[in-house]
């Protein structure tokens, strides 16, 4: 056993979020974004749950808004900008990614 995580907790010092729109390299249509409706452990499982964002910022958010995901601090600071990872509007026909969701990687913490 090389590694092992219990998940009775996010482990921060091993674990971060991904915070992005760019899509994982494929272009999925969702965010992901350190939010504890996205990301939990309960009962040690680790639970990743997507939603809509319109829940967060209504419906005529993804038409008209805009999510700028260049946040203050470390845990919300967009971590690929690539693709218009980190900002975009909703304006005529491009919409705002509708689901939110949650990526957890070890990129900056730990390697196998």
């Amino acid at each position: 056993l090389i590694f092992e995580d219990e998940f009775d907790y996010i482990d921060f010092d091993v674990w971060d979020h991904e915070i992005t729109l760019a899509g994982g390299g494929n272009w999925e249509f969702q965010v992901y974004w350190n939010n504890r409706s996205n990301s939990y452990t309960r009962d040690s499982v680790l639970y990743l749950k997507p939603n809509l964002v319109s829940e967060r910022f209504g419906e005529e958010f993804i038409s008209s808004g805009e999510l700028d995901l260049w946040g203050g601090q470390p845990g919300d600071m967009c971590t690929n900008p690539q693709f218009y990872g980190c900002k975009r509007m909703g304006a005529g026909g491009n919409i705002i990614n509708p689901i939110a969701s949650a990526r957890l990687r070890t990129a900056n913490n730990f390697e196998i």
